[in-house]
């Protein structure tokens, strides 16, 4: 796929941050990302931009003062991206660097990134804030391979895009699938983690981290003895094992419990389901809160976040 990179050039340290983010993608031959660094002496400047737009699938827009501020960036960069875009051609992608006014920009409709268009400036450690939008980008990247409907190739009709085929999900597709939720868990937990400590009285120690495996403890200092584990696995760990949240090849759910002192919420119970056409999660178990609801990972993510944070009184 190839991306097409807006800034200011006021904003030059982000996107060198950000071209350093996307290496290991781009060295998997995942994305093409372009900017301006590549045309030429000689060249026209507006020619090279729009034959870049029309090439690219994906539009990332480093938001700033700066870029709101921009003539060209804005007038002319966006205006072509949203042409593009609202012809099924291309997908906007604000990235936010610098606090702005972009929600009251036609950016504002968009899911912007890192996290809740949380600007990059105001991250304690703005690797971090990078390592979100990249983990956004490989989501957004391993859809557009998968999925025919993410980008609308060009001259296709309407009327051909009704079609699905369906298809049938064997074992291992549903374990790789299980495999995949539990990196995209654990790996924004481990963002969170370093986002939460920056909380006064707060701290967190990773415990455990390997290939299948991964156990975590929050601790609230603010209050006497309070400070719960949580586990992560997808090892075929017996039922019996207490706080894990664990992939059984049969059943094919994710489970999680919260250890501690402070055990106020019953385990909870993801599972993976299918009907003709794809896989996808809900939740399952005796304590269901979004019975029948299908479930992104971020939003598996949050629940699991939030019911952790409660067990050690952190509310947000």
């Amino acid at each position: 796929m190839r991306a097409f990179i807006s800034y200011s050039h006021q904003d030059q340290e982000y996107l060198n941050m950000l071209l350093k983010h996307l290496a290991q993608i781009k060295r998997e031959g995942l994305l093409d990302a372009w900017t301006d660094h590549e045309i030429e002496a000689g060249k026209s400047l507006h020619d090279e931009i729009a034959m870049a737009l029309d090439q690219s699938s994906v539009f990332f827009a480093l938001l700033s003062p700066d870029y709101i501020n921009s003539n060209y960036c804005y007038e002319n960069e966006f205006k072509k991206a949203q042409e593009l875009s609202k012809a099924g051609k291309l997908k906007i992608v604000p990235i936010i660097v610098e606090p702005c006014d972009w929600h009251n920009t036609p950016f504002g409709e968009l899911k912007a990134l890192p996290k809740d268009g949380k600007p990059v400036a105001d991250w304690s450690n703005p690797n971090t804030a990078f390592l979100n939008v990249i983990t956004e980008v490989r989501k957004l990247l391993s859809k557009s391979y998968q999925q025919s409907d993410f980008i609308k190739p060009q001259g296709i009709t309407h009327s051909q895009n009704k079609y699905r085929a369906q298809k049938d999900f064997d074992s291992i597709e549903k374990m790789e699938c299980v495999k995949e939720t539990f990196n995209e868990v654990y790996s924004k937990i481990k963002e969170y983690l370093k986002e939460v400590v920056e909380v006064e009285g707060i701290k967190a120690k990773i415990l455990e981290e390997g290939e299948n495996t991964f156990r975590a403890i929050l601790v609230n200092k603010n209050k006497i003895g309070v400070e719960t584990v949580l586990t992560i696995s997808t090892s075929d760990r017996n039922e019996q094992t207490r706080n894990v949240m664990m992939l059984t090849p049969a059943s094919n759910y994710l489970k999680f419990e919260i250890s501690g002192s402070r055990q106020g919420n019953a385990p909870r119970v993801f599972e993976l389901d299918y009907d003709d056409f794809h896989l996808y999660w809900k939740e399952g178990g005796f304590n269901q809160r979004n019975k029948d609801e299908e479930l992104e990972v971020d939003k598996i993510v949050d629940l699991i976040w939030e019911d952790w944070l409660h067990s050690v009184g952190i509310e947000f």
